[in-house]
């Protein structure tokens, strides 16, 4: 999971969010299901303009983890991109 964030991190630092879905996919096969994964995949969903299946992965991780603020954050980003801004307040 630190490989997973670390590799996002420099991902995002050079704007190039296609990698940083790449890296969270491949990361996926080992670590889907565990705790915060599903928020860093729904974090590189809703950089790579995909807010829908950002929105969906951040609720799947807060289901797994329901004080990860991560992902409290990344469901808010998704919801914001969505247009359902009052939804994103209440995250």
């Amino acid at each position: 999971m630190f490989a997973l964030k670390r590799g996002q991190l420099m991902a995002f630092c050079l704007g190039d969010s296609a990698k940083m879905l790449d890296i969270a996919l491949k990361a996926g096969v080992a670590c889907s299901g565990k705790e915060y994964y599903h928020g860093m995949l729904s974090f590189a969903l809703e950089q790579h303009q995909q807010p829908k299946d950002a929105e969906e992965e951040a609720r799947r991780a807060l289901a797994i983890k329901k004080d990860d603020a991560w992902s409290h954050h990344a469901l808010a980003h998704a919801l914001y991109f969505q247009g359902r801004l009052d939804e994103g307040i209440e995250v």
